[in-house]
């Protein structure tokens, strides 16, 4: 008797456990996106940040950004100090990216080697911001 009444168990189970792990494994997977994401922001911050500590102008920091984090990002270059700060702002990509609302964000900061080396004219606390993308 008890066979009849345990008849298609495994199938319901199955119906109500098989939604859930597909969800948990989408949100595993946006997870995994939005790191990739900030990883590559943060990379693209770092050679922006190495690129004005050697003195280079912004155009040529916002182009290493630009080749790091490639497009639909957004660049803010900063000096203070002796102090470079280039700060990129981006968003994930991929499936289910919309669900992300907030932006993801990087910065990185680099003593600039020799103040006198900077060949841009940037008062300290001046920022330049420029979309790449």
């Amino acid at each position: 008797m008890k066979r009849k009444q345990q008849r298609g168990s495994v199938t319901a189970e199955l119906a109500i456990g098989l939604p859930a792990v597909i969800v948990l494994l989408a949100l595993m997977l946006l997870g995994a996106s939005a790191g990739m994401t900030t990883l590559r922001l943060d990379s693209a911050a770092r050679a922006g940040a190495r690129s004005l500590a050697r003195g280079d102008p912004p155009e040529v920091a916002l182009a290493a950004v630009h080749s790091q984090a490639g497009a639909g990002v957004t660049a803010t270059v900063s000096t203070d100090g002796g102090f470079a700060t280039v700060q990129v702002t981006g968003h994930a990509t991929g499936p289910l990216s919309d669900l992300l609302t907030f932006p993801l964000t990087a910065s990185a900061t680099a003593h600039v080697e020799s103040p006198s080396a900077l060949h841009w004219p940037v008062p300290p606390g001046l920022l330049r911001a420029a979309s790449l993308g």
